[in-house]
């Protein structure tokens, strides 16, 4: 009986700890905000890297209109440099 009830014991904590545990991955997935994505203030859209914008002042209609409006050069540069850049 003894051994019977210890093994109970063992269950029940077993199950209150998957229930807990379960409660937590729900609530920190379901705190979550859901960014607007409308401000580029760090390299690739967000923290996250995410490279979205929600914005839509530039599309398929006006993007040919864009204009390269400041350029730097680096002046480190020979014939066998390698620049990479990432595009828009």
């Amino acid at each position: 009986m003894l051994f019977n009830n210890r093994l109970n014991h063992k269950v029940k904590f077993r199950w209150v700890l998957s229930v807990l545990a379960i409660g937590l991955v729900c609530s920190s997935s379901c705190n979550r905000t859901t960014a607007s994505h409308d401000r580029w203030e760090v390299y690739g859209g967000s923290k996250e890297n995410i490279r979205y914008s929600s914005l839509d002042q530039i599309d398929t209609s006006n993007v040919k209109k864009l204009k390269k409006v400041w350029e730097f050069k680096t002046q480190d540069h020979d014939k066998f440099t390698q620049i990479q850049t990432n595009p828009i």
